[in-house]
């Protein structure tokens, strides 16, 4: 006999709750969506590293109407970036062309802080960090885990019309 309604075992409909826990985790099912955002925003101010200003593709990818679609399309453009771009200050003219398309570049207002590359191993996030040790000598690469806590601080503060572009 159900202790919640009674019931006996063949006829208890079955009684789904959800557990708080004291820290984040990540979700078995979730975590290579939660890996492809993590490589589409930036680490520090959590805004898009593409720009639909600067970037044909992008603009391309926002002209989608299905999420799903957008969501694949945008991460395929993000993915590549390395670096979430800055907007200077000094500003030359021939900075802020395009030599592409020769229009003027739009600033992407971001942080200028390098983007690393993401791994997932097994139900762990790592970031591979360059790593300078002395001045003259080769950059260290290193496996840096990023925590649940870490990610979904990130998570928490990608704008809201960001969120609308990656789908």
């Amino acid at each position: 006999k159900c202790k919640t309604c009674n019931n006996d075992m063949n006829n208890c409909p079955g009684h789904f709750g959800h557990i708080e826990l004291a820290k984040p985790v990540y979700h078995p099912g979730f975590i290579n969506k939660t890996k492809k955002i993590l490589e589409m925003v930036c680490h520090q101010c959590s805004k898009l590293l593409c720009d639909e200003n600067n970037d044909e593709q992008f603009a391309q990818a926002l002209r989608l109407r299905d999420p799903k679609a957008r969501f694949a399309t945008v991460w395929k453009v993000c993915k590549g970036k390395k670096v979430c771009e800055i907007e200077t200050a000094g500003k030359d003219e021939k900075d802020s062309i395009d030599t592409a398309t020769g229009l003027e570049k739009i600033p992407h207002g971001g942080c200028g802080s390098q983007h690393p590359d993401i791994r997932k191993k097994a139900l762990q996030l790592y970031a591979k960090v360059e790593e300078a040790r002395e001045e003259g000598m080769k950059k260290e690469v290193k496996d840096k885990i990023i925590t649940p806590e870490q990610a979904h601080h990130i998570l928490k503060h990608i704008p809201e019309d960001d969120l609308w572009k990656m789908g």
